[in-house]
């Protein structure tokens, strides 16, 4: 039973690397013609709707989340407390920091209006900011890392938390912020640091709370 256990899981990452590498293949080849098109009409829509999803990616607003999930679950306990708040805090730095990681190490600039091709920034610039790069997005990356937490916490909302992961990779696309690769780049890294914190920390789904 353990073997097929083991081999079921094997499986199961093999095919997860698999459709990871097609979608950042299928996005690099959309990059280009995307980024042309984006520098030429930008999306117009309202400010405050753009404001919105793209808080979803600034991980001080989870950490809020976090603390309110934190209170209102330590009356029963720490391993209560910890199982929400503590998992999302957790999981939205970690994504955060693997992504302003990967940016230093990758180094691929965000597009330009008058360049829509890749252009990766040398390593005696700025060897140790992130400003101006931008694979993978850090917002969306933060965005979707709670995204998965709270889809596995609370199942029954999981539209709404799809929608606001979309809408905030939306926001990173527009006046060409960020290459579409960028973004697929984000969310696989979120769904690495959710999956993560969610094994460690063993999280229970709102089904399974009293």
């Amino acid at each position: 039973m353990k073997q097929r256990s083991s081999s079921t899981y094997a499986v199961r990452a093999l095919a997860w690397v698999g459709l990871t590498a097609v979608a950042l293949l299928l996005a690099s080849l959309l990059d280009p013609p995307i980024a042309r098109v984006v520098a030429r009409h930008p999306f117009g829509y309202s400010f405050d709707l753009y404001t919105l999803f793209r808080l979803a990616g600034y991980l001080p607003l989870w950490a809020v989340v976090s603390l309110a999930f934190i209170a209102i679950d330590a009356p029963n306990g720490w391993r209560a407390a910890w199982s929400r708040g503590g998992v999302l805090l957790t999981a939205v730095t970690l994504a955060g920091a693997l992504a302003e990681l990967l940016k230093l190490l990758v180094r691929r600039e965000r597009p330009s209006a008058d360049v829509a091709m890749y252009v990766f920034r040398p390593w005696r610039e700025s060897p140790f900011s992130s400003s101006g790069l931008g694979w993978p997005s850090s917002h969306t990356a933060v965005a979707f890392a709670a995204v998965f937490v709270l889809c596995r916490l609370h199942p029954r909302a999981t539209p709404v938390w799809l929608l606001v992961g979309a809408g905030c990779a939306f926001s990173r696309l527009t006046n060409n912020l960020h290459f579409l690769s960028d973004i697929v780049g984000g969310a696989m890294v979120g769904y690495i640091a959710a999956r993560a914190c969610l094994a460690v920390s063993r999280a229970p789904n709102s089904g399974e709370r009293a």
